[in-house]
C-alpha cells in the first residue's frame, strides 16, 4: 500500500513539474529553459532529501546535468555577459505615430507629419519629417495634373524612405518625372506578407480610386524572407501565411 501511495505522490509531482515547466515555455519564451532547469534542479534536491541512498545519488547526478545545461542556456541567453552601452537611439515627436491595425499588424497615422532622429554614438545620423496624409501613405510628389496610370510601391524601411525627408523617397523621386503616379504602401518592419494582405483585401483599391494601377514595385532585401516566416519580434500581430505542402 505505501508502495502505492509513493507512486501515485511521484505521478503527481511530475505531473505538476510537466505542467509547470509547460506554462514557463509558454509565458516566457525568451529564457523558458534557463526558468525550466532550475525548477527541476529544485526538485531534484527536494528528492535528495526524502529519498533513500541510491534515489538521491540518482536525482545528484539529474540535477547537476540539468544545472550544466541550465547554466548554459543562461551563458547563450546573455545572463553573465557585460551589458554594453547604448550605442543607437532612434526618437519620434510623435508617440501615436505607429497605431495597430487588425490586418496588417501597424500602420502609420493618418494625416500626421513627425519629427524621426537617429544616432549612433551621439552622432546625429539623421533629423528629417515623415508626413503622413488622409489614406495612411507617405505624402509624394504634387502633380498639377495627375498622370494617368499609378504605380504602387510596396516594400519595408527603404520603400517607405527611413531616414530621409519626404522629398526623398524613392516613390517621391519617381513620381517627380511626371509620367506615374506613385502610391507608396512602404513602412517600417514591412515584409511581402504585408503586401500580399493588401492586395488579398483589395485596401489599395479606395485609395487608388479612379486612377488605373497598372505596375507594382516591390523593393526586397534578404531580411523579408524572415519578416513573412514570422521571425521579426516587432511584427508578430502582423498577417500570417501557411504552407498548404
Amino acid at each position: 500500500m505505501n508502495r502505492i501511495k509513493k507512486w501515485i505522490l511521484t505521478s503527481l509531482m511530475l505531473a505538476t513539474l510537466f505542467a509547470v515547466s509547460l506554462a514557463i515555455v509558454y509565458y516566457n519564451r525568451h529564457n523558458a529553459f534557463v526558468y525550466v532547469s532550475l525548477l527541476w534542479v529544485f526538485a531534484c534536491i527536494v528528492v535528495m532529501f526524502i529519498s533513500k541512498p541510491n534515489v538521491q545519488l540518482w536525482a545528484l547526478y539529474t540535477g547537476t546535468a540539468i544545472l550544466t545545461f541550465g547554466l548554459y542556456e543562461a551563458y547563450l541567453a546573455g545572463w553573465f555577459s557585460e551589458k554594453t552601452p547604448e550605442l543607437i537611439n532612434f526618437s519620434i515627436s510623435n508617440p501615436a505615430y505607429f497605431q495597430t491595425h487588425k490586418i496588417l499588424g501597424t500602420v502609420p497615422k493618418k494625416n500626421i507629419q513627425i519629427t524621426a532622429q537617429k544616432s549612433y554614438r551621439n552622432k546625429l545620423l539623421y533629423n528629417v519629417q515623415y508626413t503622413i496624409d488622409q489614406n495612411g501613405l507617405r505624402i509624394g510628389f504634387n502633380h498639377r495634373q495627375e498622370p494617368e496610370t499609378a504605380v504602387l510601391f510596396f516594400g519595408g524601411s527603404f520603400t517607405f524612405g527611413e531616414g530621409v525627408n519626404d522629398n526623398e523617397t524613392m516613390p517621391y523621386r519617381f513620381e517627380e518625372k511626371g509620367i506615374f503616379k506613385a502610391f507608396n504602401f512602404g513602412f517600417h518592419g514591412y515584409g511581402p506578407h504585408q503586401m500580399l494582405a493588401i492586395l488579398e483585401n483589395e485596401m489599395e483599391k479606395s485609395i487608388v480610386s479612379d486612377t488605373p494601377s497598372k505596375y507594382a514595385v516591390y523593393q526586397a532585401i534578404a531580411g523579408h524572407v524572415d519578416r513573412c516566416a514570422g521571425r521579426a519580434w516587432w511584427d508578430q500581430s502582423g498577417p500570417r501565411y501557411l504552407s498548404l505542402k
